[in-house]
């Protein structure tokens, strides 16, 4: 069975009825299940994930994306995180029986439909990007929407579909096929959001998020662990601390462990400690089993796993990297892994 995920980031994380809407708006398709909705009220941002036949997974999308740009209005939006539309970015990652190149098809076509039937400008990006600096969400979001309508004036900001001016009130998407990133936020204990913002831009110089190839497997800069993270570094005010906000793009050379400790050494050089840890949607099982291995000082998970069980594991990289410190952290629903599982069963596959 063909299963494609899809990851779309929406411009609304405060309201609840809104937020069901598209959420709502995605159950109501045949052949994909919503797997998580992770909201951010500082963010004012909704993540959500779900899987499903590829044609399916496009139909969802679609309907969530038109969801969106009727309920939100992007004249009126504030968040700390990056974004340039309702819809701001909306990913498409291969997960099973499906190959990249089928994955960007799926996404040029989701791309060409939001563009020509809701009106919206769209981006491709990632491994569907028409041109390699489009290839990094960060340049497609730079300026963010306010200053959206200004760069599409440039004659080298065309949208690759949908009209080429500026929609005040839905802005902007991004719409591409990507591997498995993992989003993953460490918490900082004090309130410095200027501390916050060095601390995430120390580590973007250390791990080379500059350039446009980051992150993606096959490209010779993504080895040995640089140039496969981005990070931000904001405040948090419902949770009443700073954060370092991360996409680990590749995390099989630079994982959960790595980051924490390299947030941690930089937190210590600033006087301040961590406050756990979150991660935003689903997370892939070997990404936290990797993480308890090197908690425990061994190499890696397969050497892990021969002295340790799977659950313990897991367990171990729960507490260390302090997942369930600011709220709960419930490894059955938050990975991925198992989510599958259960809907395989679910589906007698």
């Amino acid at each position: 069975m063909k299963l494609l995920e899809c990851v779309p980031n929406f411009s609304e994380g405060k309201d609840e009825i809104k937020i069901a809407a598209i959420a709502k708006a995605i159950q109501a398709v045949q052949g994909v299940t919503l797997l998580d909705v992770s909201s951010s009220i500082a963010a004012n941002r909704t993540v959500m994930t779900f899987v499903g036949i590829p044609e399916g997974v496009v139909n969802a999308a679609y309907a969530a994306m038109a969801k969106a740009a009727e309920l939100i209005d992007m004249t009126k939006h504030e968040g700390v995180h990056p974004r340039i539309g309702a819809c701001d970015v909306c990913p498409l990652v291969p997960l099973r029986d499906v190959t990249m190149d089928e994955c960007i098809d799926a996404s040029t076509t989701l791309a060409e439909r939001v563009g020509r039937n809701l009106k919206v400008p769209v981006y491709l990006y990632a491994y569907s990007a028409t041109s390699d600096d489009r290839r990094k969400l960060s340049f497609i979001r730079r300026g963010q929407y306010e200053g959206l309508h200004e760069r599409m004036l440039g004659a080298n900001f065309h949208p690759d579909f949908g009209p080429r001016e500026f929609n005040s009130k839905t802005g902007a998407t991004a719409i591409g096929a990507r591997d498995i990133l993992i989003a993953y936020n460490i918490n900082v204990a004090n309130d410095n959001s200027e501390g916050a913002k060095k601390m995430a831009a120390q580590l973007r110089k250390k791990r080379g998020a500059s350039s446009p190839y980051n992150g993606f497997e096959g490209d010779s800069n993504a080895h040995a662990g640089l140039k496969s993270a981005t990070a931000i570094g904001w405040e948090i005010p419902e949770y009443k601390l700073c954060q370092i906000s991360m996409n680990l793009l590749n995390y099989r050379w630079f994982g959960l462990y790595d980051a924490y400790e390299e947030v941690k050494a930089l937190a210590q050089a600033a006087s301040t400690e961590l406050k756990g840890s979150e991660l935003i949607g689903l997370v892939p099982k070997q990404a936290l089993l990797s993480a308890g291995a090197r908690a425990l000082g061994l190499v890696d998970a397969e050497t892990a796993l021969s002295k340790h069980s799977e659950e313990d594991l897991i367990n171990v990289a729960i507490d260390h990297l302090g997942l369930s410190e600011v709220k709960p952290f419930d490894s059955k629903m938050k990975i991925l892994d198992y989510r599958l599982e259960k809907l395989d069963m679910l589906l007698n596959i």
